[in-house]
């Protein structure tokens, strides 16, 4: 009767498992390396092993460019560009064009290096955009307040390209 009682809870908890977590119950699961592991369902400890593998892939991500958060609005006249920057001040980032691209980084440096004890702490971010041709790289400006960076840039008038005109093969 023990036994029983055991075997039906062992097996509830299996189900719930493979019903919430359908990843799972997969046939083949694809792993972030490309690698792909069959699980299968008749040996239910190596679909619970697999699964309490997994908790911990890619739950630990560090602050990277990627979670920044950016928009950018298309005006008549304008661009601009919004990045949020909680916790940088304007010495701590800076905004370069070069060949038609816009770079802003960002560092923040705590501490001491040298005495990791003390809590050193390293934070810092990369932002890449190419910029369109209609934008006017000469007079690209930005401003900082409350943790939101905005940069503006002018737009221009490019001059219509000329049409395309067939050459004759002689």
């Amino acid at each position: 009767m023990l036994y029983n009682n055991i075997k039906l809870s062992l097996l509830s908890c299996i189900t719930i498992i493979l019903l919430t977590h359908q990843v799972i119950a997969a046939d083949s699961v694809s792993k972030p390396d490309n690698k792909a592991q069959t699980v299968y369902l008749r040996r239910p400890f190596s679909a619970l092993d697999y699964y309490w593998n997994s908790i911990f892939d890619d739950r630990l991500s560090t602050y990277s460019s990627s979670s920044l958060k950016t928009k950018f609005i298309t005006k008549d006249k304008q661009y601009i560009l919004i990045l949020e920057v909680p916790g940088y001040d304007k010495n701590q980032i800076t905004v370069k064009v070069s060949s038609n691209k816009l770079f802003v980084t960002g560092n923040i440096e705590k501490g001491n290096k040298s005495d990791a004890s003390d809590g050193y702490t390293n934070r810092n971010f990369n932002y890449v955009v190419s910029l369109y041709e209609d934008i006017d790289q000469n007079n690209i400006s930005s401003n900082l307040k409350n943790g939101i960076l905005t940069i503006t840039l002018p737009r221009i008038a490019i001059k219509e390209e000329a049409k395309a005109r067939e050459i004759p093969i002689q």
